[in-house]
């Protein structure tokens, strides 16, 4: 086989492989439309005022690009499951619930752990969709399925451990 057949036969046989990587990429990292594909995941531990050891996965929310999207477009969060919102230095912030459609706890933590408030968000689909702000600054807000932290006894006095974030 002449050489330029051989350059064009590797050339077509990797443009395939690559087509076919790709694609078995994107289905895997598939989500609903107008959400973020689940971001990585750290397994945080409660600790509540009965001793209770609860614990929830969360996926890490820890750049701007995926605070903003947040949990925006997706169907459904699993029972034991939410998103962690790590803030670049703590402050007083405002979230909202547009374009969710699941309704959340926001569990609202300062710096050095501690549950703050907790605040049940509502979804919102409409040009204007009420806002959520804790009473003090907070370094993390975590985000569950709504019902959540009050099915679990997770209030302010409730315990956080959870690895480096």
């Amino acid at each position: 086989m002449p050489n330029k057949a051989k350059i064009i036969l590797l050339t077509t046989s990797l443009l395939v492989v690559s087509l076919g990587l790709t694609a078995c990429g994107q289905q895997t990292k598939a989500s609903p439309a107008g959400s973020q594909a689940k971001l990585p995941t750290r397994v945080i531990t409660f600790m509540n005022a009965d001793n209770d050891n609860i614990t929830l996965t969360a996926e890490l929310a820890s750049t701007a690009t995926q605070r903003q999207i947040g949990l925006m477009g997706r169907t459904s969060l699993g029972a034991d499951e939410g998103m962690l919102f790590v803030l670049p230095t703590p402050m007083v912030t405002t979230f909202w619930m547009k374009n969710t459609l699941i309704p959340l706890d926001m569990i609202w933590v300062d710096e050095n752990g501690k549950i703050i408030d907790i605040q049940q968000a509502e979804p919102c689909l409409t040009a204007t969709c009420p806002s959520y702000t804790p009473p003090g600054p907070v370094k993390f807000v975590l985000e569950t399925n709504q019902g959540w932290a009050q099915s679990h006894s997770i209030d302010s006095s409730a315990t956080i451990y959870w690895p480096s974030v």
